[in-house]
């Protein structure tokens, strides 16, 4: 995970599902919710993509060293 923003973010994917799984929410939390989940989603898996991206640059560049 690597940063304090992807580990907050994940925690909200976290919180987002719990509060997905309970039937007593109304349908316009739970659209809210499941864009909420989507953005959140979005960030956290961009966020690790760049970070893999840039381990793997800096491991080449040792390579090459």
């Amino acid at each position: 995970m690597g940063s304090l923003a992807a580990s907050i973010r994940y925690e909200n994917l976290i919180a987002c599902r719990k509060l997905l799984a309970d039937a007593r929410i109304s349908d316009v939390q739970r659209q809210m919710l499941l864009r909420l989940l989507t953005e959140e989603k979005t960030k956290y898996f961009h966020e690790e993509t760049s970070s893999r991206s840039m381990i793997g640059a800096l491991g080449n560049d040792n390579k090459n060293s």
